[in-house]
């Protein structure tokens, strides 16, 4: 998986240089597969995750992994929802057919969305792990 040192530092207290993180995942099991120094300071590195580990395929997930080897704080990101005038069931009704396979299903709609280029950073962070920016949705 290719990964951006920045992006999975976003998520660390201290960061991580580009070493240690490679070290690190190599010793609990995500092998260091080789970098890439990248024009706007970041660096790009392949880390090879293996069909047991798709709790790893992201960088959040990643630098959880540091922070759990070195002791370092994990920095969540923070998501608020507002909910809006009307309740999702008052647009749409879901009825599960089964409840053992599906305990539980959840919807929110969101209406005023505008297709736009996604924000600098985003398109930065993507070109940093090999991806081509497309729009603010589908970013």
């Amino acid at each position: 998986m290719r990964t951006s040192v920045a992006w999975i530092n976003d998520y660390l207290e201290p960061n991580a240089d580009a070493d240690e993180q490679a070290s690190v995942l190599t010793r609990v099991g995500l092998a260091f597969d080789g970098r890439e120094p990248l024009d706007d300071g970041d660096t790009a590195q392949e880390i090879e995750t293996t069909s047991n580990r798709g709790d790893c395929l992201c960088h959040l997930s990643l630098a959880r992994e540091i922070a759990a080897a070195t002791g370092r704080r994990l920095k969540t990101p923070g998501a608020t929802i507002s909910g809006g005038p009307r309740r999702a069931s008052d647009c749409v009704r879901v009825t599960v057919e089964d409840t053992v396979g599906c305990p539980r299903y959840t919807a929110r709609i969101i209406r005023g969305v505008r297709v736009a280029p996604s924000p600098e950073w985003m398109q930065r962070r993507l070109r940093a792990i090999g991806q081509i920016p497309r729009n603010n949705l589908v970013d």
